[in-house]
């Protein structure tokens, strides 16, 4: 899969977002934030530089993530085990610019954020991992529900939340949809389903 990876952060290095890419090659359709923020952080317009190592720089924030969350400590048995899991995952991710990894790391994070004390600032942390989780990929289901049980549990207990973080999710769907409908004709693609008509430039479903 790593070909379709590296040939959508140039395209959008080079061209930016294009209407109707998914008619010239499939894969290209599902470039994600995650790319975006590749391309954007390539340093491309720098002769003789390429920067490709985001997802290896993930890795560096989460390592001092779990250090900053105590991961010294004896009775963080728990974070050091996910550290060691997401350290042995994330090494086939570290030489193509996969999704994949930030994906699984911000699922990491958010299920470790639950198991600490609870509080309004744990909802607003998840939130925003799931936030842009999703963003990253549509398929990001774990985190998916788990805002949406978190999402059910702030109604019932009424914890408050900014209104800033409702904004992020609502911002970050919008975002995707509108994404999706100017590369491919289809708000929730790869799904073929459109239910706004069909546009001049949607992918055939075929």
């Amino acid at each position: 899969d790593g070909y379709y990876y590296i040939q959508t952060v140039l395209w959008f290095t080079r061209e930016g977002f294009v209407n109707g890419i998914s008619n010239l090659l499939l894969p290209l359709g599902l470039g994600s934030s995650w790319h975006v923020l590749d391309a954007l952080f390539s340093f491309n317009f720098i002769d003789g530089m390429r920067f490709n190592d985001l997802n290896g720089l993930l890795v560096l924030v989460f390592f001092i993530f779990c250090l900053e969350n105590g991961l010294q400590k004896k009775q963080h048995l728990l974070l050091a085990l996910l550290l060691a899991i997401t350290l042995v995952v994330s090494v086939p991710f570290l030489s193509a610019p996969s999704p994949d990894l930030p994906v699984i790391i911000f699922t990491v994070m958010a299920f470790y954020l639950i198991t600490r004390p609870f509080g309004s600032r744990t909802v607003v942390d998840v939130l925003v991992l799931a936030a842009f989780g999703g963003s990253v990929k549509l398929s990001a289901v774990a985190l998916a529900l788990l805002a949406a049980v978190l999402i059910s549990y702030v109604v019932m207990k009424k914890t408050p939340v900014p209104e800033a973080v409702y904004f992020l999710l609502f911002l970050t769907g919008l975002s995707l949809i509108s994404k999706n409908i100017f590369q491919t004709g289809y708000p929730f693609y790869p799904y073929a389903w459109s239910g706004i008509g069909e546009l001049s430039w949607a992918t055939p479903p075929e």
